[in-house]
């Protein structure tokens, strides 16, 4: 890589019998000569011409300059001459409103920002270049639309409505354009641009929480009390609307936080609407759904707090119980802890992640379980861990002290070492099941189970017993940055735990513990810090015994089998069947019954061998037969060239792993058998897995066979040099 550092850079690269083309002194050519040189096919030849008559500024040759950017013969040759137009002085509104039609996209959009000094002023001819820009908003070009989003926000008042709104009905799948078009809002025609919008429903409500978050932050009081006496009218003429009750909570809700002020007609209609909608959250005879919104609504009002905790009631739906805790825990969290005892485990959840979000409420949790009116294993792990791991540090301490989570790092070493040596290889598959959906699915994503919030252990490479006990009962050994957790608290007190999934110049996007995310814009945050564990927590020895490990590994290393019969489609020639012994007891594991999981490699019916295997996530599956209990000599056909050579291959069946080093056997049409190493199989049904230890460095095997032979008693088969048997 290094050759030739020592001979200076490349100047030019042209063909042996073509002599160099002679390069321009542009210093010593005048401005009509340079500017001709803006139509060149070569880039940096354009480039040096744009910086010397910029430099220059030498105004004789704007006519020029005109005439190239409307009659250019190239494109490049046209943007470049607008472009140095626009460097020495603005082009007027009637040339930029023949590059508006240009048929190239890169010119039409450097057009349209080269308008915005003229749509901005107040000039009359300046402004007849705007209906030129809206008619643009037909433009299939998208970053031609991106920046005609940017460019209308500088009309003055609500001149560029139109066309912003014209653009605001395309951004249902563009949320970068529909980004700029809120970029362009301001407080003269964001009423008037809500307006033109509502006539699209869908693009109202999209836009909608942006809209009153920016109202509310710029105290538009008269369009912030126009829309809440539009949905209060709506609540008139219909007093069960869930959209409408929902909007009218949602844009209250803002606006409390800015304090904003509503006249005291427009306050007097919203409490006879929250009256109404206490009544409907009563009415056991109404729908669910509205029930919940008018629960939400009706829940803004002190004195309809003890109304509604008639609902907390074992009567009421799960649903509205849930509701109610939900609305009247922040402000109410010692009423909502003396009915704690007596909730449904559902409800009592609720109540819980309610009175972790705010520190207020979460004190108010800790001094409860401290004087035992609540019982301190009502509490999982998860909410024990966000209580010791909480930001506020007196907190934290008291919470340590009162689950006694100091468990020493030798204690935990030890307690891993007894769950490892008790790890038997017969658990349950479909108990295994149970307990990962119950204690691991609500996290982690395995074969269509469970949430995508920490790792998805489909695609989990080291499955041996040794490996997933450590990592289930010291899941801090080694987290990744990624999956660290974060504890957020907003300016109105509010406390969010999760795993930052995303981030932009204005908000964070957090990963919740039960998969859902939640969205804080940056000038909401007056503290972000990571808890440094991982979301998972310790302790979850309480909720798994070693018996139930057993069973858990079971599930993680033989949990996607397939079966005979089944929806599995197997490519040409690969039929998957349970594989039966010979009558010696050997087992043939041929690549024509495996089931393949992974797109790029494929069966080859030449040598019938599973071919082009590059990708480390891929791996084949055989469901076995075994006929008596026993060890067994494991041995692996297959062909590698030199090429392809020492990648390290890996065979796992319940807790046992093998690996060996793939060694090379001069080419993919030689096939050699590798021993690598002795399995212990029970007698009955058992699953093989094979595949990639790490990532594959060119092409892992040509795959053809696997024999599982019984291993003699007398004189035990010895694996390879070049294998290993874990």
């Amino acid at each position: 890589m290094r050759a030739g550092h020592d001979r200076g850079r490349i100047y030019r690269v042209l063909p042996a019998e073509t002599p160099p083309r002679a390069i321009a002194k542009l210093n010593t050519l005048d401005s009509s000569r340079v500017a001709d040189l803006l139509d060149s096919r070569n880039g940096r030849v354009r480039d040096l011409a744009q910086q010397e008559l910029v430099a220059r500024r030498d105004f004789a040759v704007t006519d020029k300059l005109k005439q190239l950017t409307a009659n250019g013969k190239s494109e490049m040759g046209r943007l470049h001459a607008l472009c140095t137009l626009a460097g020495i002085t603005l082009p007027t509104p009637e040339l930029l409103a023949t590059a508006l039609r240009d048929p190239s996209a890169t010119v039409r959009r450097h057009a349209i920002r080269l308008s915005e000094t003229h749509i901005s002023s107040t000039v009359s001819s300046a402004q007849q270049l705007l209906p030129q820009l809206e008619r643009l908003t037909r433009d299939r070009d998208p970053m031609v639309l991106l920046q005609l989003a940017y460019t209308l926000g500088a009309a003055p008042g609500d001149q560029g409505v139109m066309g912003l709104a014209a653009l605001a009905l395309n951004t249902q799948d563009a949320p970068y354009l529909k980004a700029a078009v809120i970029s362009s809002l301001h407080r003269e025609n964001l009423s008037p641009f809500y307006a033109a919008i509502s006539k699209s429903p869908v693009i109202a409500k999209s836009f909608r929480p942006t809209i009153l978050e920016m109202a509310s932050r710029m105290n538009n009081v008269p369009f912030l009390n126009r829309v809440v006496s539009e949905l209060l009218r709506q609540l008139e003429s219909s007093p069960t609307s869930v959209a409408s009750m929902r909007s009218l909570a949602s844009i209250l809700t803002v606006m409390d936080r800015q304090n904003n002020k509503l006249p005291s007609k427009t306050l007097e209609r919203i409490d006879k609407a929250l009256s109404q909608a206490l009544t409907t959250a009563n009415d056991d005879e109404m729908a669910i759904t509205p029930r919940i919104a008018a629960i939400e609504l009706s829940g803004r009002k002190a004195k309809h707090t003890e109304t509604l905790l008639a609902l907390l009631s074992s009567n009421e739906p799960i649903e509205i119980q849930t509701a109610t805790t939900k609305i009247l825990t922040p402000t109410n969290p010692q009423k909502i802890l003396m009915r704690f005892t007596g909730m449904s485990p559902r409800v009592r959840t609720a109540a819980v992640e309610s009175l972790l979000s705010r520190e207020s409420t979460a004190r108010a949790l800790l001094s409860a379980l401290s004087t035992k009116a609540i019982p301190i294993n009502s509490l999982s792990l998860l909410h024990r861990q966000r209580l010791t791991s909480h930001p506020d540090k007196e907190l934290q301490v008291e919470a340590k002290k009162l689950f006694d989570s100091s468990q020493t790092s030798e204690e935990r070493t030890q307690l891993i070492s007894e769950y490892q040596s008790s790890i038997s290889p017969n658990g349950e598959i479909s108990l295994g099941k149970q307990i990962f959906t119950q204690h691991c699915g609500t996290c982690h994503h395995f074969k269509g189970i469970g949430n995508k919030v920490g790792p998805d252990l489909t695609t989990l490479k080291n499955r041996s017993a040794n490996a997933l006990v450590t990592a289930i009962l010291d899941p801090g050994a080694a987290v990744e940055d990624k999956y660290l957790s974060y504890s957020v608290l907003t300016f109105d007190g509010v406390v969010h735990a999760g795993i930052i999934a995303g981030e932009t110049s204005t908000a964070i996007e957090l990963l919740l513990a039960d998969g859902k995310t939640q969205t804080i814009l940056r000038s909401d945050i007056e503290r972000l810090q990571t808890t440094g564990q991982s979301l998972m927590p310790e302790g979850m020895e309480k909720n798994i015994t070693p018996e139930h490990m057993t069973h858990l590994i079971a599930f993680l290393n033989g949990g996607s089998e397939f079966k005979e019969g089944g929806s599995y489609t197997s490519p040409p020639g690969n039929v998957p069947v349970t594989v039966k012994p010979n009558a010696d007891g050997t087992l043939h594991l041929q690549a024509a019954a495996c089931q393949m999981h992974g797109e790029q490699f494929r069966f080859e019916k030449t040598y019938g061998n599973i071919g082009f295997w590059n990708q480390s996530d891929e791996f084949v599956k055989w469901i076995i037969e075994v006929p008596a209990s026993g060890d067994y000599e494991v041995l692996v056909d297959y062909a590698c060239p030199d090429v392809a050579a020492e990648n390290t291959c890996r065979l796992s069946s319940s807790n046992q792993t093998l690996r060996a080093t793939v060694a090379t056997t001069g080419s993919w049409d030689e096939y050699h058998e590798l021993n690598i190493g002795i399995l212990k199989l029970e007698k009955g049904t058992a699953a093989i897995q094979f595949g990639a230890e790490a990532e594959i460095n060119g092409w892992l095997m040509d795959l053809r066979a696997i024999t599982l032979r019984p291993a003699s008693s007398e004189t035990p088969a010895e694996p390879s040099n070049r294998a290993k048997n874990q």
